[in-house]
């Protein structure tokens, strides 16, 4: 009678069986069965400590949610308690713990800004993630530092288009690029981001009163900014010679200008000259000049300065509009329309542009075309003269914004009269 274990093998003849077949199939099949234990061994392994590993990855995620949690409350306390230095020492700690954190570095930079640290506000509010959905609203405040008490309003434009670029449709920012470039007398660089916000379908209000006003800006604030920028910064042009030429122009227009002795006049005008020799192609200047001369009818200064104009003038429409004067008082009159409509062609919103051309056009023996350029060139005078008397450009009754629309409908500028109707009117 045969006992259960009498059919099976016995370890000793399993390993000498094992030998065998090994000893008769040589080394390489002898690897291969090795190789193949080891992967059953590290498969085994592999499922049996999965489970252990994602337990061990959820502990550490929650002990990060938690210690993400304890430096946000006590951070939160000591802002609540206007303790500036200790939730700018938290958030130090935070930001070295997790530089991802959003909320640390926007705590740190409200707690540097409050203890007038504007530069490493700055930093710490740039340091915020670009993907985060917080990111905009930090770069933006820290626009606004630069623009304001860090006194920096070019690393400012640089942080607005930054933002742009991130989110287009962000007005706060276009506001910003618009308002800097307009405030510097930059006239085409307005006109291109005012039509990039557009696009956008992100212009504040006062992008579209900016366009009518586009062949003269003036601000009362002007002077004080450029003022303001040109002292923290003296080494840029650009302040100066804004803050020149708003100072010249206020001064010109005031109607106080009898208390000015005339020999103040004469050196702040001089002092502005000066400045056009040491730049004589600043776009500013030369427009600045130019619009001048025309207004005093001084004939050979306007050639002279319209000779020193450089190549990229060509994309400004004041410089055409110029120019289409100088040659109707040369009796140039066809090239002068060209001037003219040239000048439109580049900014339709341009009344005095269409008044003048009208004149040629009259001349020229056309008159429905003269008769129509002036009808629209009459409604721009209008509309301009109530737009400089508005106390704030930032606030646009809709009545005068329904007339801005109409008003780029007659100049032909229908996506601008689109533009606006949508974002105001439905």
């Amino acid at each position: 009678m045969t006992t259960p274990e009498s059919d099976t093998i016995s370890g000793a003849d399993a390993t000498s069986a094992a030998k065998s077949v090994l000893g008769r199939h040589g080394p390489g099949l002898r690897r291969k069965v090795i190789l193949f234990s080891i992967g059953v061994l590290v498969l085994v392994a592999a499922f049996a400590t999965r489970p252990l590993y994602e337990s061990w990855q959820a502990q550490q995620a929650a002990k990060f949610r938690k210690k993400e949690a304890l430096f946000r409350v006590d951070c939160l306390a000591a802002h609540d308690n206007y303790d500036w230095e200790k939730v700018a020492s938290i958030a130090r700690e935070w930001t070295a713990w997790n530089a991802n954190t959003s909320d640390g570095w926007l705590l740190l930079g409200d707690a540097l800004q409050q203890r007038a640290d504007y530069i490493g506000a700055v930093d710490a509010l740039l340091s915020v993630p670009e993907q985060s959905p917080k990111a905009p609203a930090a770069y933006l405040e820290a626009s606004h530092i630069l623009f304001g008490p860090a006194g920096q309003p070019l690393k400012g434009v640089e942080i607005c288009k930054r933002v742009v670029e991130i989110d287009p449709t962000s007005v706060d920012a276009w506001r910003r690029l618009i308002f800097f470039n307009a405030i510097t007398l930059q006239r085409t660089e307005m006109l291109t981001e005012i039509e990039n916000a557009i696009r956008a379908q992100a212009a504040p209000p006062e992008a579209y009163v900016y366009l009518v006003l586009a062949d003269h800006l003036m601000f009362t604030n002007g002077i004080e900014l450029t003022s303001r920028w040109g002292a923290a910064q003296p080494d840029v042009d650009l302040f100066n010679v804004a803050r020149s030429i708003h100072l010249n122009e206020t001064l010109d227009l005031a109607e106080s200008q009898d208390t000015e002795p005339p020999s103040a006049r004469d050196a702040r005008r001089k002092s502005l000259a000066g400045l056009l020799s040491q730049f004589p192609q600043n776009p500013q200047l030369l427009r600045h000049f130019l619009n001048r001369h025309i207004l005093d009818t001084q004939t050979e200064e306007v050639g002279r300065i319209l000779a020193m104009l450089p190549e990229e003038s060509a994309g400004d429409s004041l410089f055409w509009r110029f120019r289409g004067w100088y040659l109707s008082q040369q009796g140039q009159l066809q090239q002068a329309a060209e001037a003219y409509r040239t000048s439109l062609d580049l900014h339709a919103f341009d009344w005095r542009a269409r008044f003048e051309l009208s004149d040629i056009e009259r001349q020229l023996g056309n008159a429905d075309e003269a008769r129509e350029l002036r009808a629209v060139g009459l409604m721009g005078k209008d509309l301009r003269k109530e737009l400089t008397q508005l106390p704030n450009a930032l606030e646009v009754p809709p009545e005068l914004m329904q007339r801005i629309e109409l008003y780029a409908r007659r100049c032909g500028e229908r996506p601008i009269a689109d533009a606006i109707r949508v974002q105001f009117f439905q």
